[in-house]
């Protein structure tokens, strides 16, 4: 993107002119710091070796990897990216907006309000038995999962948990011994991963909706079924290589079902010739007998789950969405539109005829894909400053679909009707009605769902929901983005942080210094005005913690910082903001006289060609094959050739010195090569014409 604005190999934003080589050297570091976060745990002790010796790199340590340096390595990376294009890119946060001198009127968000639904002792019961049965099995889970894992039974070996392609628990006496070669270890740790996505699936669908954990209860006991009679059949078992990277890949649940349905309907056929597909032979299971006793175990542990949400009345007689509609019509009264997200299809169907019994021709419902008369609902009806307005819908059901680039802002409610496990997504949903630009209300306000038991009150209903939440994080790991990986999860924080919002983050460091300035200015004004008639040049020197030189240049509007340390190493280029902290003084800060130092270092920091670089940056293969090319024509003796030697020269010059060509004009040179082979240098000659016409 950078290069729509700035020459890449001499670019005014940064002092050296070298932006391509910078980048260069922030990609390198970047795939070294994202490769040790994803193997250095890796079941392939290549990969984890590999990792191991980029952390060696980075961080001169032979030792474990610290995945909390890795982390913080990677945030000091990405300030140095922040603030290498911050002379291109305008950020500013709503933080940063409040307290913009012309001020930029904003609602405010309130913090989540707790909604809670009521539920009987029995069924309170059953929503923890729920939670338990798809706990990791030495927890105490039920469901065994045989059908995600074929290789478990074929081999005879056991089942761990923490298995999985980022784990190196594979050090196991199941995999030393050579139960499994190397290929296997790769799909058994597939299969562990489709097992642990499948059972959090289905917690975060019960979580959700009553109703939308019932149908996808129904749907799994159906595969079960179908898998088990194709078992009966034929003796064999068959597993969809592609369907296990699908499912890991797939956001939407209609397309999770859509690939689980089209699985079936193959062993339904007994369609099993597909290349993707792995065929088992019961015969050669070290288990046959366990592996078909799992399945029946999970279609029997399906059918109770069923069985007992029929007798609980909770699909029938749903208190979460009862509660739904208390709460909506209480917005409604108060003349506030609403948008109630959540992350499943089935759910919202669900809701759809729930909502629309209780609030007729109110409710637009936004699935799927959008038809234009969807569209136009949204934008007439929720968008403020859309040119057409009418009020038909009051309410704005949704999955996040339309979390991202629609303007809701006629709405003045964000409801959850299932818990948004990543934070970010709370950003993006509240985001829609908190739009900058028309402002509806002066508050906004967040809803979010929990259980608790009929005759509780709010602080016993907190605890309750709090355990609730807990048992539900404990199983999804890290599906949830609630705590970091160094963190120790707790109930009550957890809770806590579910019921806490804040998008603001940390205020624009340019922000920052801006309002101290002006603070200065009018604290000692004649100070201020002192320094306005300083030279351009000027050299001072203040007590630090460490004996270093920072050199401020300004370019332009531009400001650019070369620092040194006295120790000998090479200067680097640092930035303002890095230095801010260093270089402030109090009015009463006493003046120190210049170092011995001072000189010797000053010069070598003035001189570019002194800064630590970060390798060089070779051209890449169609780059080089155009000079390559380029420079064996100067050396051809043909009047067509010497005609446009100096443009020539001159793409020479550009791709090695300034890196604006396109790779499309870069392939369009280098295929001139075809006339090379020829010595047709008057084909050359046109093509290379045509090329110059066009660039002008």
């Amino acid at each position: 993107m950078l290069k729509l604005f700035s020459i890449p190999k001499n670019s005014s934003i940064v002092f050296d002119g070298r932006l391509e080589q910078r980048f260069y050297s922030y990609e390198m570091k970047f795939e070294k710091i994202s490769y040790i976060k994803k193997y250095y745990k890796s079941v392939d002790p290549e990969k984890r070796k590999k990792a191991r010796e980029y952390y060696k790199g980075l961080f001169g340590e032979d030792k474990v990897v610290d995945i909390k340096k890795v982390d913080h390595e990677a945030k000091k990376l990405a300030e140095e990216i922040k603030s290498t294009i911050a002379l291109v890119v305008i950020r500013r946060n709503r933080l940063d907006l409040k307290n913009y001198e012309d001020k930029v009127d904003l609602p405010e968000v309130k913090d989540p309000q707790e909604l809670f639904f009521e539920l009987t002792p029995e069924q309170s019961e059953f929503y923890d038995k729920v939670i338990k049965t798809f706990q990791p099995l030495d927890e105490g889970g039920r469901f065994k999962g045989a059908i995600y894992l074929p290789t478990k039974y074929e081999k005879g070996v056991g089942y761990y948990e923490g298995i999985g392609e980022e784990s190196d628990e594979f050090d196991d006496e199941d995999y030393v011994s050579g139960k499994l070669s190397k290929e296997e270890k790769f799909l058994y740790a597939r299969q562990i991963n489709i097992y642990k996505f499948m059972r959090r699936l289905l917690v975060k669908r019960f979580e959700s909706s009553f109703n939308a954990f019932y149908e996808s209860v129904k749907r799994f006991k159906r595969f079960h079924e179908v898998a088990l009679e194709f078992i009966n059949k034929t003796n064999k078992f068959i597993l969809n290589r592609d369907l296990m990277e699908d499912l890991l890949e797939k956001g939407e649940d209609s397309e999770i079902f859509e690939i689980l349905e089209s699985y079936e309907r193959d062993l339904e056929n007994g369609n099993i010739k597909r290349d993707s597909y792995k065929v088992f032979d019961l015969d050669s299971f070290a288990n046959r007998d366990g592996f078909i006793e799992d399945i029946r175990g999970d279609m029997e542990l399906f059918e109770e789950i069923l069985t007992e949400m029929d007798e609980l009345k909770l699909k029938s007689d749903d208190p979460k969405a009862k509660a739904l509609i208390r709460k909506v019509g209480e917005f409604l009264d108060n003349g506030r539109k609403v948008v109630i997200f959540t992350e499943y299809i089935d759910t919202a169907n669900y809701l759809s005829e729930v909502l629309e019994a209780n609030f007729k021709g109110k409710v637009l419902t936004a699935v799927g894909d959008f038809s234009k008369e969807v569209l136009e609902g949204i934008y007439k009806n929720f968008d403020a400053q859309y040119k057409y307005q009418e009020d038909r819908y009051q309410i704005l059901l949704a999955t996040d679909k339309i979390s991202e680039g629609f303007n809701l802002n006629r709405a003045g409610v964000v409801i959850n009707y299932d818990i948004p496990w990543n934070p970010v997504r709370v950003i993006q949903r509240v985001g829609r009605i908190n739009r900058i630009g028309k402002k509806v209300y002066d508050e906004i306000y967040i809803v979010n769902f929990f259980p608790t038991e009929k005759g509780a009150d709010f602080v016993r209903s907190r605890e309750i929901a709090a355990m609730k939440m807990f048992m539900i994080h404990n199983v999804l790991g890290e599906d949830a983005k609630i705590f970091s990986p160094d963190e120790e999860p707790q109930p009550s924080e957890l809770y806590s942080r579910i019921n806490r919002y804040s998008e603001d983050g940390d205020e624009d460091f340019y922000s920052k210094v801006r309002k101290e300035f002006n603070e200065l200015k009018e604290k000692y004004g004649d100070v201020v005005r002192r320094l306005e008639r300083l030279p351009n040049r000027i050299k001072v020197a203040k007590r630090g913690n460490e004996n270093e030189l920072m050199v401020f240049v300004r370019r332009d509007k531009e400001l650019f910082v070369g620092y040194k340390r006295y120790d000998g190493s090479l200067p680097v280029y640092s930035n303002f903001e890095e230095v801010y902290d260093k270089i402030k003084a109090s009015p009463n800060e006493p003046l120190l006289e210049l170092s011995n130092n001072f000189w010797e270092n000053y010069l070598i920091l003035l001189e570019k060609r002194n800064y630590e670089r970060s390798g060089k940056v070779s051209l890449n293969k169609v780059a080089q094959k155009a000079v390559n090319l380029l420079e064996s024509l100067l050396k051809v003796d043909d009047e067509n050739i010497r005609t446009i030697s100096k443009f020539i020269k001159d793409l020479i010059e550009d791709i090695i010195d300034y890196g604006t060509l396109s790779n499309y004009t870069l392939s369009r040179i280098v295929e001139m090569d075809n006339y090379y082979q020829k010595r047709d240098f008057r084909s050359i000659h046109d093509e290379l014409v045509k090329l110059k016409n066009e660039l002008g």
